[in-house]
């Protein structure tokens, strides 16, 4: 089972796209494993308006976006039937269950919202497009479903649940941030090993294993600040596998950094607790997954004599124990990069390997020496300290290191807000001068919106909203530390951690060729009819899938550092792509030629010939002629047993089309109306 070493897209797929139809689900547990909670609405709203995301969006410069907003909040308005925003300031509490799974192996998910006097007006837009029949819930106003989903009112409470019943409750306890995620793993993978079948316990068990130390429970809190996103995370888990981070070797660094991470490691602590798993790892990328550790460790070892380097792969990890960092500093032409490892006999030897083979001679401790690289126009130092390995595209810090004097950098805003946050035994170190470095962003932005064929108007708006934003932001942070309690983590920025704002962006991208109203509707909504479910395996699993294949270069049939799109029976690990030897499995589920859940799937690539390859359970030969074709177009297809319903299709371009199905299998061209690939679609983009 595979897609068992990602617990919550496990979660996630089976909560969209659940699979046939199942009795009634056992009851709910009392205790959740794992709960989402959002804020009350005003929360959320005066956060919003407080923030600079808002100040920015108030701003003159953000008029059209604005303009397109509000022109989306109006349609919304108008098919929903009242405004979106006073539903969301109506809001008491939004909460998100994960209770268990059932003997199907499939979770057992609830929505609960208190959305006061929207709450029955949510529910008609459920009855009347959800596509559901009305039902039976004890204690409910009303309720519809079908056989794994219900959707059902008690007052203004509104509760969706899945392969479950609902819950006449409201939502429970009050969201600690604006977003707050709790989660047991021990428990959650507990739960899952208990659903499986023992003919896929073994493989789970493995898995299981080797995240023991992982599973523990986690607590994850999201909020907007006037500064931009603040994203905590404590853990009952954490080994220490790291030490404090030496601030007086980041105090050497200028008071202009404009970026600096820095951790400290025990590299002995983290060989003990994981030398098998480095080991498996360096088995399976160099050896086949077969010749154990020991033989791994042999093999490692005359790789890196025939580098020149005696020590084993042990003695190296173990020598990166102390402070390390990667730092940007302020520059000429462009900003200056600075990279420091903590000095071992190991490292000693594999940098002197390295500078060796580049023709560079090692410098003595306490002196500095230069590294000349082909075609690179920038001076590369590299500086032996009495603890550390420094090598930096920054002149001025390459000449002020070996003097081991402060160079400012502890005096900066962002360290003292760094380290008026973090705890003295972090070891996880990040500031971000921010306001500075986007401005030195713009600086070379201006230099090349103009060669992206960008109007003056256009150029102007860019600038413009970038300075403002340097006006508004405020300096970043990070750490890290692991104490007896279990870790801690913070970061607050622009983006944060970015799993939020990437969240929202894959699920938008998945619903882009949607209207606003509808995308409300399908991100509010748990219905699972059939068509439903062919879109999102059409738009979040088979086209994320392409990309991650393409992005990885699993096929490269040409040599030239670009993948190809990839096969259905590549991409579900039927089959190796084109030059490799073992396959990937990137999405289960879907083999040619048969259904899931009523809808059959089939992806075309180009032949280089101006038409298409078959889909089928072949290996593909290598095709150099029709990498380049094969590196920009794919098309995806989803069609229906029956003929009374849609059929759909998806190409790199990332829209979901729609027409009426046929019945009958599509021709691989039939989205550009059965011309070339160059074509555009003329199917209608998809209606929700």
């Amino acid at each position: 089972m595979r897609s068992a070493r990602f617990i919550v897209p496990v979660l996630a797929s089976f909560a969209l796209c659940a699979g046939e139809a199942t009795p009634t689900a056992p009851p709910l547990a009392t205790t959740p494993p794992a709960v989402l909670r959002l804020a009350d609405g005003t929360k959320l709203v005066a956060d919003w308006n407080a923030s600079l995301y808002a100040k920015l969006m108030a701003d003159p410069v953000a008029q059209p976006v604005r303009s397109e907003i509000e022109q989306a909040l109006r349609q919304v308005e108008a098919e929903l039937g009242f405004n979106p925003l006073a539903a969301l300031l109506a809001a008491k509490g939004v909460q998100v269950t994960f209770r268990g799974m059932n003997e199907h192996q499939e979770p057992q998910l609830q929505l609960r919202a208190d959305l006061g006097e929207f709450g029955a007006k949510m529910f008609q837009l459920f009855k009347m497009k959800g596509g559901m029949e009305t039902k039976k819930v004890a204690g409910a106003d009303e309720a519809v479903g079908d056989h794994e989903s219900t959707v059902a009112r008690f007052g203004t409470v509104l509760a969706i649940a899945i392969n479950a019943e609902p819950s006449a409750t409201a939502p429970t306890g009050t969201a600690a941030a604006d977003i707050a995620v709790d989660v047991d793993a021990k428990r959650i993978i507990d739960m899952i090993a208990a659903a499986l079948p023992d003919e896929k316990r073994a493989e789970f068990d493995v898995f299981a294993k080797t995240m023991k130390n992982a599973l523990g429970q986690c607590a994850y809190r999201f909020d907007l600040l006037p500064e931009g996103i603040r994203e905590r995370i404590t853990s009952t888990i954490g080994q220490q596998l790291g030490q404090p981070v030496d601030r007086t070797l980041l105090a050497r660094l200028p008071a202009t950094t404009l970026l600096a991470l820095a951790w400290g490691f025990d590299g002995k602590a983290y060989w003990k607790a994981e030398s098998a798993n480095v080991l498996a790892e360096f088995d399976k990328a160099l050896l086949g997954g077969s010749a154990g550790p020991e033989a791994t460790a042999k093999q490692i070892q005359e790789m890196l004599k025939q580098f020149g380097v005696e020590a084993s792969v042990q003695e190296l990890i173990e020598g990166l124990t102390g402070t390390g960092f990667v730092a940007v500093t302020q520059g000429v032409p462009f900003p200056a990069l600075t990279i420091a490892l903590p000095r071992s006999k190991a490292m000693d030897q594999l940098i002197t390997a390295g500078l060796q083979q580049l023709d560079s001679k090692p410098p003595d401790e306490g002196q500095s020496g230069a590294i000349m690289l082909p075609n690179i126009p920038l001076p590369i130092t590299v500086v032996r300290d009495k603890a550390a390995w420094v090598v930096t595209t920054d002149p001025m810090l390459a000449g002020s290191w070996s003097s081991g004097a402060a160079g400012g950098f502890a005096e900066s805003t962002m360290a003292k807000t760094l380290y008026a946050k973090a705890p003295a035994h972090a070891s996880l170190l990040g500031a971000s001068d921010t306001p500075a470095l986007l401005r030195t962003i713009q600086g070379y932005l201006g230099m090349a919106l103009p060669s992206l064929g960008l109007g003056q108007d256009e150029q102007q708006a860019i600038n413009t909203a970038l300075t403002k934003l340097s006006m508004l932001a405020a300096t970043g942070y990070l750490y890290q530390a692991v104490d007896a309690k279990g870790l801690q983590f913070e970061v607050r920025g622009l983006v944060g951690l970015g799993l939020v704002p990437i969240s929202a962006t894959a699920a938008m991208y998945g619903m882009r060729s949607s209207s606003p109203a509808e995308v409300a509707l399908a991100a509010a909504s748990a219905a699972s009819a059939a068509d439903e479910g062919a879109l999102v395996r059409l738009s979040t699993q088979l086209f994320a899938a392409e990309f991650q294949f393409q992005g990885g270069a699993y096929c490269d049939q040409d040599g030239n550092g670009v993948g190809e799109y990839g096969t259905l029976a590549e991409l579900t690990g039927k089959l190796a792509a084109p030059g490799q030897k073992q396959s990937e499995t990137l999405v289960e589920g879907f083999t040619d030629g048969a259904s899931v859940s009523g809808y059959t799937y089939a992806i075309f690539l180009p032949d280089g010939k101006g038409a298409a390859l078959t889909h089928s359970d072949k290996a593909r030969t290598a095709d150099k002629a029709a990498a380049k074709e094969q590196e920009k177009h794919f098309v995806i297809y989803a069609w229906p047993e029956q003929a009374d319903a849609r059929m759909f299709a998806i190409d790199q371009n990332g829209v979901v089309y729609e027409r009426p199905a046929t019945g009958k299998a599509p021709a691989w061209n039939e989205l550009y109306d059965g011309k070339g690939w160059d074509q555009k679609p003329t199917w209608q983009p998809t209606q929700r």
